[in-house]
């Protein structure tokens, strides 16, 4: 059986277009991809039939919780966990991660340590890095390892002791190519007790997601990755949310 290339193609009016006779190419990756048509229909169909605040008594209200409910049970099921409650959906990736540090960060010490790679995405240094420097906890910085371009469990393990509080990192580099062992980086992170926040942004796109067998606390990523809108979402581990908030 080949692939409907052209079908799938007529999708996307974006792949159409041409400047000057020419196809467009668009080899800009940090963009996110081109948006197919239903997607664009459907926030359409929703801004023109329904836009609205939620909870109240009209049918566009009802109708707008119904439509973030589904998002959330939507996205769930793609994070690879059953907990819809467990989805946070917010303007960016990197603004979430701004707004949870202050949370995560909320009983951290001076003394304390975290952990940042040198491969992230800013979006997954600079929250960190911010909120380190307002509670005066030490940051510490795993580099990967310049023969197999990946994070290392036992470069990671000689960073962690009984004060790293916090670890992030990176699921896949957009930077080197290379898929990173989240669940083994995870375990030794919370062998001593480490909070694991993953940056997917990369590979949501291109890898099944399975939030509750990686073990990490947090994980992040973007629909404008995967053919939707400018959006960022995180999952957050039950516990770990009813305990930031409580």
């Amino acid at each position: 059986m080949s692939f409907p290339i052209e079908e799938v193609r007529k999708k996307f009016p974006s792949l159409s277009l041409k400047d000057e006779g020419v196809a467009r190419v668009y080899l800009d990756n940090p963009a996110g991809t081109q948006v197919p048509k239903s997607v664009a229909e459907a926030i359409y169909n929703y801004l023109m039939n329904d836009s609205a605040n939620m909870h109240g008594a009209f049918i566009t209200s009802k109708n707008t919780v119904k439509l973030v409910a589904d998002t959330h049970r939507a996205m769930a099921d793609f994070m690879g966990t059953d907990d819809p409650d467990e989805i946070i959906i917010g303007a960016s990736t990197t603004a979430l991660s701004f707004h949870l540090s202050r949370s995560i960060f909320r009983d951290f010490k001076e003394g304390d340590e975290i952990i940042v790679t040198r491969m992230d995405h800013e979006g997954n240094i600079s929250p960190w890095l911010e909120a380190a420097a307002d509670k005066g906890v030490k940051v510490n910085w795993l580099d990967f390892n310049e023969d197999s371009w990946q994070l290392e469990v036992d470069d990671l393990k000689a960073l962690l002791n009984e004060r790293t509080k916090f670890v992030s990192l990176n699921y896949a580099s957009n930077m080197t190519g290379m898929i990173n062992d989240i669940k083994s980086l995870t375990a030794a992170a919370q062998a001593v007790g480490a909070v694991v926040y993953v940056d997917a942004v990369q590979y949501a796109p291109h890898g099944l997601l399975d939030v509750h067998a990686l073990g990490c606390d947090f994980l992040t990523c973007s629909s404008y990755k995967f053919f939707g809108p400018h959006l960022g979402i995180v999952w957050g581990k039950k516990q770990r949310l009813i305990e930031m908030y409580a």
